[in-house]
């Protein structure tokens, strides 16, 4: 707790000392596992993308289905944005992004992705900006925002890893912000047909249900 109130508030290196230490008095329990993937997302903030990535790696099979989960969007997002950008100028900016949203400066974290979106119009960490900025608005209840770019990266990065976030994200949104049943229907519909692996599908299909007025269980 003492790392994450170090981190929050700009003390980085701190914070992963503390990391280290609860992660090594608690190696064999949940703590010392969520320690583990504090410590690597610390790193990750600061720019030491690899090292991060190892853990990252190493947590995917965690016990814990919540950081292991957590673990494999981190590395994804380190993996796929380090091959195409060999100074990773791009997935630095999208850190800092990152942990100006952790932190609660919200504004300071737009600033961040829209420059980023506009200079790297082709790089490959599109979508994880505009997923993250799209969360941000949404926070925000600037709903018409987050889901202009929701639909961004449903329409113009159709091959992108997230695009099942994309439609998860907006079909809440259709269903509970814009009241639009019918196009949320249609948006869990396209999730769970056109990504049956993705870990959103089965509450989409169960949603989709809910919403066509079958009995669900």
């Amino acid at each position: 707790k003492l790392g994450d109130v170090l981190l929050y508030a700009g003390d980085r290196w701190e914070a992963i000392l503390f990391y280290a230490q609860a992660e090594k008095a608690f190696e064999q329990s949940p703590i010392g596992q969520e320690a583990k993937f504090k410590r690597a997302r610390a790193a990750y903030f600061v720019g030491d993308f690899k090292w991060a990535l190892g853990i990252f790696d190493a947590l995917k099979a965690s016990t814990s289905k919540l950081i292991a989960n957590d673990a494999l969007h981190y590395a994804l997002l380190i993996n796929n944005n380090m091959a195409l950008d060999s100074t990773t100028t791009a997935l630095e900016i999208y850190a800092k992004a990152d942990l100006m949203h952790y932190q609660g400066k919200a504004d300071s974290a737009l600033v961040l992705l829209d420059r980023l979106i506009k200079r790297f119009p082709l790089h490959t960490i599109q979508d994880e900006a505009l997923l993250l900025r799209a969360d941000i608005y949404t926070e925000q209840a600037q709903y018409e925002a987050a889901r202009t770019d929701l639909q961004e990266i449903i329409t113009t990065h159709k091959d992108a890893i997230l695009v099942d976030d994309a439609l998860s994200r907006w079909a809440v949104l259709e269903s509970e912000v814009f009241k639009d049943t019918n196009r949320a229907g249609e948006l869990y519909l396209e999730l769970f047909t056109k990504h049956p692996d993705s870990f959103f599908a089965a509450e989409a299909r169960k949603k989709y249900r809910a919403l066509r007025g079958d009995v669900v269980n």
